[in-house]
């Protein structure tokens, strides 16, 4: 399974078990980039990226976040 569906999967089952007065995440969060080659999402480096902002203990990763690269995603 891809990080990409991993993390989908996490965030789904977090928003339809949570509800608005519970805490969704606590601590701290990495807006993550992600590297693009010509031809699309280079997953390869994505996964170092993700790896080692887990190795450094970070309690949340953000895709699609405030690094403006939204934009450039075809669904």
């Amino acid at each position: 399974m891809s990080y990409v569906k991993i993390i989908y999967k996490a965030f789904y089952n977090a928003f339809t078990e949570v509800s608005m007065k519970t805490p969704l995440f606590t601590g701290c969060g990495t807006a993550i980039a992600t590297p693009f080659t010509e031809n699309g999402v280079n997953y390869e480096e994505f996964k170092k990226l993700i790896e080692f902002q887990i190795s450094e203990g970070i309690d949340a990763i953000i895709v699609c976040g405030t690094t403006g690269e939204s934009r450039y995603y075809v669904f």
